[in-house]
């Protein structure tokens, strides 16, 4: 099959069964090789590469690993690229109804941050992976989208959130079941979210 993208792409993922369903999904793509590994046992065998991309991953690098490994992996005018997603947030028109629903649950749980706070806490997390030893200080961007989420969709992506996981079934219930009606009853069966995406880019040094 005629290569459309004009390159090659290596994906690391350590995950055999996300391996298996990616494999599947590029099985008529032949230069996009998918490696079950972790990015600190990853072993390139071929040349060296224009850039490194992880999608909200690198938190789960080693940091004495990050840059490090990044930086041998790159070319030498090779780029580290790094993508954030923070959670989704209702806009303001719909926060105090979500929140009165988390508190009669879960108190606590909802934790509902700005876009100047979400924006922060995204430059600071990618700040820590370039260092200075083998990249440049990275170039930070952000864009903030609106998304229309079926009740469903919006409570299938909660439930993938880590604070929601820690929940006893009898409180998930509960808290999904009541979150489902009033968007299906309230808002028409979905809802408005803010969904910030943030960028780091650095060149090898």
């Amino acid at each position: 099959m005629e290569n459309s993208i004009g390159c090659t792409i290596d994906c690391v993922e350590p995950n055999p069964n996300f391996v298996e369903i990616a494999r599947q999904r590029f099985k008529n793509h032949p230069y996009i090789q998918i490696h079950q590994s972790t990015f600190e046992e990853y072993a390139h065998e071929s040349a060296l590469v224009d850039v490194v991309l992880a999608a909200t991953s690198f938190h789960w690098v080693k940091r004495d690993v990050a840059s490090a490994k990044s930086a041998a992996l790159l070319k030498s005018s090779g780029y580290l690229v790094l993508l954030w997603n923070k959670e989704l947030q209702p806009h303001e028109g719909t926060v105090d109804e979500i929140r009165e629903i988390h508190e009669r649950f879960a108190p606590g749980q909802f934790l509902f941050e700005t876009e100047s706070q979400q924006v922060k806490i995204l430059e600071a997390i990618g700040q820590m992976f370039f260092d200075r030893e083998y990249f440049s200080c990275p170039h930070f961007g952000y864009t903030v989208s609106s998304v229309w989420y079926p009740a469903k969709r919006y409570i299938d992506a909660l439930k993938s959130y880590s604070p929601y996981l820690k929940l006893n079934d009898s409180v998930k219930s509960g808290l999904f079941k009541t979150l489902l009606e009033v968007i299906e009853t309230d808002y028409g069966g979905a809802i408005d979210l803010k969904y910030v995406t943030g960028y780091h880019i650095g060149q090898k040094a």
